[in-house]
């Protein structure tokens, strides 16, 4: 007792900040240890040392600021107990409501999103509450951590540097030698092994253009001509011109291309989810046939982050800073909105840690010149290594490749290089400034319309979109030529397709992912005709086809036999006449955005979406074949044709739910962060 009441007679100026560094240490180093290991976390070890300093950091301004406000409201400095209770309660909110609101609230300022996190901030408050309470029992049974000798504060300091040491050590410096540069070395040499047990041949390219509309390519009727290159592909090839998206936006649908699964399946609904560890992407089951692998995205989702660069041996993408990857880093992202000094403080940041870690973007860039010229690059890679004359790098240079390149253009911000920001423009709209966002629109259709823009200012945003497709489109036709000089075209298929379209002001709404229209859905896809389908004519198929159909095509014509069941089937039996239009294929298509979610099935020309948002639901029935533009709801009219379709529709989502992987949420980085809200898809 007599122990206790010393401290309290002698209140310590540095019980507070030092009881917020060493909470903050320790909140820093729970969310790392917490997250480390766990499938589709994006934390590593390297996180460790800058988790702690950046919280430990945080934990002594918020001490700081106590002991300011103990000094002028009660003229001492507050204790260590109320101290560290206080500030251990605030930290527990911010890592838990963090948490929350990035993995089950994805709208953060919605009023559900604000009730969980003060419900959060109250149970935060109880806890510090019964945690001062538990550091005062501790005190008055003659215990307390705080040094009051001179030496032993010196002590207790040497072991926090010492603690540090030890934290940069674990995450900076290798325990096991690491691997090989991605795209050389041992990875070629698996390849070449495994290529020579292989009968494949042939290689393969996915071309995916992001925000892509079907109907603004000139071989589709558009009335500008934005796609010569891509003309020049679909006449010599196959069109199919009812390809369904099984998404409105990129993560869901490109995940359903990789996997040839639905998204009720791979579960990939959210910003934050990951490829589940269960579920096999295309390049993986490529690689294990022999094929040389790559990632290669301008889109920050589409990211060894989330899970995608498994079985790439070569990835091209942005690599974000390690440190934005916390909690707190998506906190000062926030307050960014707000406060010039938290956008400073991190900026200030990143640049430290690059300084000591590297990352950043790739130095060729990300926009379609610099991906094709990588793309280009990694082809020719196993080529040069074969001049040494040996065995396996005879069979690196022979081994077929696989590429998956995601191309951001058109997608926002519609900004094209000159001279492509002007080939569309009229004289008026060249005076005016560049449209290069569509207004904020954080809805959903259709319950909720957007804000509408003058005729002029959507003329001169399309008008820059059109160019950016005209932009890859010519970037395309160079990676074209240079298959053909290295005498690649003929056996390398080639793959065209968007992984959803782009609404501007269709029906009320802006960009894509809030709605199951076929502005959004009815995507383009285009493959050539390399060997072994050089003996057919070139076609345009009217047949309802899907995303999902694109792996189990891939697996067939490369001679690959599939692995694990996809939701799919082959587009072969539909290029050799085999497969008629009638009956259709039925395309399923959903976005599921927690609080507000849609299902929409097409069979043939009839389409049936389910929209829930809140307490309003909503069925909607058109018939395509008269009403391409879903401007007739039929539901009113011929209601029992509406419930019987609205069955179909629940019963195809219940089957594919029921095969549904275990789903996985990663931590968005805030550079991942930043370029999404850049791109538009967080708000």
């Amino acid at each position: 007792m007599a122990r206790a009441d010393a401290v309290k007679a002698h209140p310590s100026w540095f019980a507070a900040p030092a009881a917020g560094a060493l909470a903050g240490a320790l909140a820093g180093a729970l969310e790392v240890l917490l997250q480390l290991g766990q499938s589709g976390s994006a934390i590593q070890r390297a996180h460790l040392f800058e988790a702690i300093v950046l919280y430990a950091l945080l934990g002594l301004g918020l001490g700081l600021v106590l002991l300011g406000f103990g000094l002028l409201v009660r003229r001492r400095p507050p204790g260590l107990a109320f101290a560290g209770a206080l500030i251990a309660c605030l930290l527990l909110f911010l890592l838990g409501a963090g948490y929350v609101n990035v993995h089950y609230l994805p709208g953060a300022m919605s009023r559900t999103s604000l009730l969980v996190t003060g419900i959060l901030l109250l149970i935060a408050l109880v806890l510090g509450r019964l945690l001062h309470l538990l550091f005062r029992l501790i005190g008055r049974l003659g215990f307390t951590p705080w040094p009051r000798k001179p030496g032993s504060r010196a002590l207790a300091a040497v072991a926090a540097v010492l603690l540090l040491v030890a934290a940069a050590l674990i995450s900076y410096l290798p325990v096991v030698p690491e691997a090989p540069a991605q795209g050389d070395g041992a990875n070629i040499g698996r390849a070449a092994a495994d290529a020579e047990a292989s009968s494949a041949t042939l290689n393969v390219l996915i071309l995916l253009i992001d925000a892509l509309r079907y109907d603004h390519l000139s071989h589709n009727g558009y009335e500008r001509e934005t796609s010569p290159v891509l003309d020049a592909l679909a006449a010599e090839g196959f069109v199919f011109e009812s390809a369904g998206a099984q998404a409105p936006w990129t993560k869901p649908s490109t995940a359903s291309i990789l996997t040839g699964r639905y998204p009720s399946a791979h579960g990939m609904h959210f910003m934050t989810s990951g490829v589940p560890a269960s579920m096999e992407l295309l390049p993986q089951m490529l690689q294990r046939a022999g094929y040389r692998t790559a990632l290669i995205t301008a889109n920050n989702f589409i990211t060894p982050v989330f899970g995608f660069g498994r079985g790439a041996d070569f990835v091209y993408a942005s690599a974000p800073p390690r440190i934005l990857q916390l909690m707190l880093g998506h906190l000062i992202s926030r307050l960014r909105e707000w406060s010039g000094l938290a956008g400073r403080v991190l900026e200030g940041v990143t640049q430290v840690e690059r300084a000591f870690v590297g990352g950043g973007a790739p130095p060729e860039g990300l926009r379609a010149d610099g991906l094709t010229e990588a793309l280009l690059e990694w082809i020719d890679r196993p080529a040069r290594g074969a001049g040494s004359g040996g065995r396996a790098a005879r069979a690196a240079a022979e081994a077929p490749f696989f590429a998956y390149v995601h191309y951001m253009e058109p997608h926002t911000p519609y900004d094209p290089p000159a001279p492509y920001n002007r080939r569309y423009m009229t004289p008026a709209l060249e005076r005016m400034p560049r449209v290069t966002h569509y207004p904020q629109y954080s809805g959903f259709l259709p319950f909720d319309a957007g804000p509408n823009v003058s005729a002029d200012s959507l003329a001169n945003m399309l008008a820059l979109y059109d160019g950016e497709i005209r932009y890859c489109d010519r970037w395309l036709g160079h990676l074209f030529e240079q298959l053909r000089e290295r005498g690649l075209a003929e056996r390398t298929l080639v793959v065209v397709t968007a992984d959803h379209g782009e609404e501007f002001y269709d029906r009320g709404g802006w960009g894509h992912g809030h709605s199951l229209f076929e502005e959004l859905l009815h995507v383009p896809l285009i493959l050539n005709r390399p060997a072994p389908l050089d003996s057919l004519a070139p076609a345009r198929f009217p047949h309802s086809v899907r995303h999902v159909d694109l792996v189990p095509t891939i697996l067939e014509l490369c001679g690959v036999v599939s692995p694990a069941p996809v939701d799919g089937s082959s587009l072969v039996p539909i290029m050799t006449g085999e497969e008629a239009p009638d009956p259709s294929r039925p395309v399923f298509s959903e976005v599921n955005h927690g609080g507000h979610y849609g299902y929409a099935l097409r069979t043939g020309p009839e389409k049936v979406i389910f929209c829930h948002q809140g307490s309003q639901r909503r069925v909607m029935l058109f018939d395509l074949a008269s009403d391409p533009e879903e401007r007739r709801n039929l539901a009113a009219v011929e209601a029992s044709r509406a419930m019987r379709a609205h069955a179909r529709l629940e019963e195809f989502q219940d089957a594919i739910a029921g095969e549904a992987a275990e789903a996985i949420d990663v931590t968005i980085d805030d550079a991942t962060r930043e370029r999404l809200e850049a791109l538009g898809y967080i708000r």
